[in-house]
């Protein structure tokens, strides 16, 4: 990597990640910008289920797990879409059945919408979902019934040093960012290009997005980026 950079990841980095961004010439800054606590409803019952399920977030399918275990539901009857990466891992991780995924919440809709006997699922998501994959699946029939199972809250602080990078691994971190920061025209590293469109939507001009929703993609992005002058992967 040429020369020394100062990034901002606005989620803390696990310390492999860690230790190889420092060993390529980076100073971290890093704070989580927000914060998610799963909260599951006490009105659920197993009618509310649906037995397609679309889970979007590592917490969402935590959220669902519990949700079984305090049913006494048996995983192996719901059907579930997910974001691939870390959250198919942990899904499959913890015996869900997976019958599809995508790297990013529009087209993970558009893998239900190939299943024609869907005709509702149950999304799991946050207080502050997004709304790309609702409103796809509903334009085309599909009912989408949301289960808030967990929260989703800013938590900003100010940055004070000069910073050369930000890391963004949400839509949600973008603007917890924003609300405590002002816009500075630097790189932004984002996990998927839900989180990258975001960033530009929100002032950003340049925007990396992962190949695939993970760290380690994202590491190889921003590494790839710094490692040339002129010319950036």
């Amino acid at each position: 990597m040429t020369g020394s950079r100062t990034i901002v990841s606005t989620r803390k980095l696990a310390s492999p990640t860690v230790e190889i961004l420092q060993s390529n010439g980076c100073t971290l800054v890093q704070h989580d910008f927000i914060s998610k606590v799963i909260h599951l409803p006490d009105h659920l019952t197993a009618a509310s289920l649906q037995k397609n399920v679309v889970i979007t977030s590592i917490t969402g399918a935590k959220a669902f797990a519990g949700l079984l275990d305090k049913l006494q539901l048996d995983k192996s009857a719901f059907s579930v879409f997910c974001i691939s990466r870390g959250t198919k891992e942990y899904a499959t991780a913890v015996g869900f059945t997976i019958v599809g995924s995508a790297p990013h919440a529009s087209a993970l809709a558009d893998v239900v919408l190939e299943n024609k006997e869907v005709q509702s699922v149950t999304h799991i998501c946050s207080n502050l979902k997004r709304g790309e994959l609702s409103e796809k699946l509903s334009n085309s029939g599909v009912g989408v019934h949301d289960l808030v199972a967990y929260r989703t809250d800013w938590t900003p602080v100010k940055i004070t040093p000069a910073y050369d990078g930000l890391i963004f691994f949400s839509p949600s971190a973008v603007d917890s960012f924003l609300s405590q920061n002002a816009l500075h025209q630097v790189p932004c590293f984002c996990i998927g290009a839900t989180t990258s469109d975001h960033a530009q939507k929100k002032g950003y001009k340049e925007t990396i997005a992962a190949a695939a929703p993970s760290e380690e993609f994202l590491l190889k992005k921003l590494i790839a980026y710094y490692s040339k002058d002129t010319t950036h992967a």
